[in-house]
């Protein structure tokens, strides 16, 4: 059992100071967070293109030249593709980008 006021994690000492005149380093966070962009907008697009092409391979099979069933898969697959790479980009951009506790 621990003491009141007391924490079981070990808490950091005291950091000292930068010397003085020293400038502060910058943090390197900026170009990581445009790879991971990158990253993110790359896979957002392959995956809203994967599913794009499949609802045309679809339209393709079943549909052949029917306006209704173009639109129904156009509302679909385009839904569920925007859907596919809003989530994708989202994953791709946590996982390159990292965690950047400040």
């Amino acid at each position: 059992m621990t003491r009141p006021g007391s924490s079981a994690r070990s808490k950091p000492g005291p950091s000292s100071p930068p010397p003085p005149g020293a400038e502060p380093q910058p943090r390197s966070g900026s170009g990581r967070r445009l790879g991971a962009a990158a990253v993110a907008v790359a896979a957002g697009v392959l995956a809203c293109a994967a599913l794009f092409f499949l609802g045309a391979l679809v339209y393709q099979r079943l549909g052949g030249d029917s306006l209704i069933a173009l639109v129904v898969v156009a509302a679909v697959f385009g839904g569920s593709g925007l859907y596919a790479g809003w989530l994708a980009g989202t994953m791709a951009f946590s996982a390159v980008r990292g965690d950047e506790a400040a």
